[in-house]
């Protein structure tokens, strides 16, 4: 089975916001988080509970990693830069 990508974008018009905030994905298997920063403030991608993280990145950088996400649930992914999840930086990942 290949891999899924993710594609998580921050924009200026919403600098502490993923885009989109909902994604689902297949059953089983391996998916590449790709976090792509269009703003001036430094951000990065998190799925706390699988214990894997991007770099933390600025404009114009695109930064990518791969997980292998268990079968069924709802997987939250924050950005982990100090104040960011509490202005509402989260977006979902799908695995039902």
């Amino acid at each position: 089975m290949g891999v899924e990508t993710v594609r998580l974008t921050v924009t200026q018009a919403a600098p502490f916001r993923f885009r989109p905030a909902k994604h689902h994905v297949r059953r089983g298997g391996k998916i590449r988080v790709v976090l792509e920063n269009q703003t001036d403030i430094p951000h990065n991608a998190e799925i706390r509970e699988l214990g894997v993280k991007t770099r933390v990145i600025t404009y114009g950088v695109v930064e990518s990693t791969e997980v292998t996400i268990p079968s069924g649930g709802v997987f939250e992914v924050i950005c982990g830069v100090p104040g960011h999840l509490a202005a509402g930086m989260r977006a979902e990942i799908d695995r039902s």
